[in-house]
């Protein structure tokens, strides 16, 4: 896992530019272990028993679910986050082959897998991930009486740190002020941006001319 840490800290275009002896070579992943071992290492990596596995609605992370978990665990566990948070999507660059490819056009990577993020809004540091994969990415159920996949990706992201008094920063994706309701009986402070074709945004702020404020 050291040499995988490495390399999102030191990236490359090719795997084996990591192994190569040229001027431009780093010699510290050939000192750490050779290339046919971490290859062979990579091929062999798992972490669930397909004798246990249950395949649910999140049967496309079936097999790296058990080590999501841990992640996001530790995530938390390790670090105590300042009162700011923020929540955004982001996308990571994936040339393969999955049926739940994403296209952002405003992220410098603009193809890969779709990711929604707490973080500490000072440092960016994470917080907790959920990995969009579709139609199954979020429970069926409502999730604190609310059933829109964007409150139910707030409040699943956010259940941990309710009542805390914390600061939330959103964008207009997933703000309301139904949500925003919520949020604020439960001791934490909402700033972002709200989209006012929302069902329950208020008349006054629908009729406000934005020109005429220019």
């Amino acid at each position: 896992f050291s040499v995988l840490l490495l390399m999102g800290m030191c990236v490359r275009g090719r795997l084996d530019e990591y192994w190569s002896t040229g001027i431009l070579g780093m010699p510290g992943f050939r000192k750490i272990m050779q290339k046919d071992r971490f290859l062979l290492l990579m091929r062999f990596l798992h972490f669930a028993d397909n004798n246990t596995i249950h395949h649910g609605d999140d049967k496309k992370l079936a097999k790296i679910r058990p080590l999501l978990e841990h992640l996001n665990k530790k995530f938390a566990d390790i670090y105590s986050p300042r009162r700011e948070m923020s929540i955004d999507e982001s996308l990571l660059l994936w040339k393969g082959r999955i049926s739940w490819m994403q296209c952002i056009r405003s992220k410098a990577a603009r193809f890969g897998i779709k990711t929604y993020e707490l973080c500490e809004a000072v440092s960016g540091y994470v917080l907790k991930v959920i990995i969009y994969t579709g139609k199954g990415t979020l429970p069926r159920a409502s999730v604190f009486g609310f059933s829109s996949s964007t409150a139910k990706i707030v409040l699943e992201l956010f259940k941990d740190y309710l009542g805390r008094g914390f600061t939330l920063f959103m964008d207009n994706f997933y703000n309301s002020i139904a949500l925003t309701r919520f949020l604020k009986s439960k001791k934490t402070d909402v700033v972002g941006t709200l989209n006012r074709r929302r069902v329950d945004c208020p008349q006054d702020i629908k009729a406000i001319n934005e020109k005429r404020m220019e």
